[in-house]
């Protein structure tokens, strides 16, 4: 499915956030989901499992909310907070729609895959 209609399908639903909740183990914790993008390029807040690669990722994007995913109340607590506060939310969406455009995207990936070519040769 191509990216675009990806985002433009979470765009139209009337989505809270994104959710990226996955269970503490070696495989989830030291990827960065193609879904932490597709959620920041639609403007969602994400709630997240806390791994420390997705913390050290995330938080200073100011994106969305970490969660112990061994709790449910946590995931609670960060859907009521988000409820609450559309300022919150906006923030969130704005924080993650600039960081999409400013730094990941394709075309920025695409010189990045260049220079590292160039580098080979």
């Amino acid at each position: 499915v191509p990216f675009d209609k990806i985002v433009k399908s979470y765009s139209k639903a009337d989505w809270l956030a994104g959710l990226a909740i996955f269970p503490k183990t070696r495989h989830y914790s030291r990827k960065r989901l193609t879904k932490f993008f597709e959620y920041m390029a639609a403007g969602l807040p994400i709630i997240y499992s806390d791994f420390p690669e997705w913390k050290a990722f995330l938080e200073p994007l100011n994106v969305g909310i970490s969660v112990n995913p061994e709790k449910p109340e946590e995931v609670a607590q960060a859907i009521s907070s988000l409820k609450r506060s559309p300022e919150l939310r906006t923030q969130m969406s704005n924080n993650g729609q600039k960081a999409v455009s400013l730094n990941y995207n394709w075309e920025r990936e695409e010189n990045k895959l260049f220079e590292l070519y160039e580098s080979l040769t």
